[in-house]
């Protein structure tokens, strides 16, 4: 998240028409300082925008799955009509975990 000298936020990706945007946050949000920063920045998004949704860099990579999920859940609450189609490791990964 950055912010511009005329106080406005700018986030990784937003869906603007469902109200919904993510921060993915890597090794440098990992300091005390800039996670403070981090979180005050966040709050006042929150406070007066779109559902803030968090990732790590690490989940994005790993857990591709459950950033699919929560990003489609967040996307529908605000009226997306869409359909996630899953992909080969989704599949898979459903697999090994049904039961």
């Amino acid at each position: 998240m950055r912010s511009a000298a005329d106080g406005r936020y700018y986030l990784d990706v937003e869906w603007t028409r469902y109200g919904v945007a993510a921060e993915i946050h890597g090794l440098p949000h990992h300091g005390v300082v800039q996670w403070s920063k981090d979180l005050v920045r966040s709050n006042e998004v929150v406070i007066e925008g779109p559902k803030l949704l968090f990732f790590t860099s690490y989940v994005i990579r790993h857990e591709s799955t459950l950033v699919i999920d929560q990003l489609a859940r967040a996307l529908r609450a605000g009226g997306w009509p869409g359909v996630v189609r899953p992909h080969a490791s989704r599949l898979e990964h459903w697999r090994r975990n049904r039961k």
